[in-house]
């Protein structure tokens, strides 16, 4: 099962995050979020309309919001170039994580 599988992604990446502890910085929250988000960004548009409220959506939201959590600043940056590029579903997932 696919989400299942997921969800056991997402729960190891929480626990790696748990492990690294304070050895990770903001900076790496960061950067880790740009890795996630900027193609999404880019290619969310050719993704199936209304995947913002699947599956897909919630194990978005738990990666980008572990992230967050973990010092992330650049969420804001994300939601501009998400609404530039007219990624309409994005920018529904983001404002979930805001």
């Amino acid at each position: 099962n696919s989400a299942v599988e997921t969800q056991l992604r997402l729960s190891a990446f929480k626990t790696f995050l748990d492990l690294a502890g304070n050895r990770l910085t903001g900076k790496d929250f960061s950067e880790a979020f740009d890795a996630a988000c900027f193609p999404l960004t880019l290619f969310s548009s050719s993704f199936d309309p209304g995947w913002a409220f699947g599956v897909s959506a919630s194990v978005i939201q738990g990666l980008l919001g572990m992230l967050v959590e973990g010092g992330a600043d650049n969420v804001n940056q994300c939601f501009l170039e998400a609404s530039r590029f007219g990624s309409t579903e994005l920018v529904r997932v983001l404002l979930q994580v805001i």
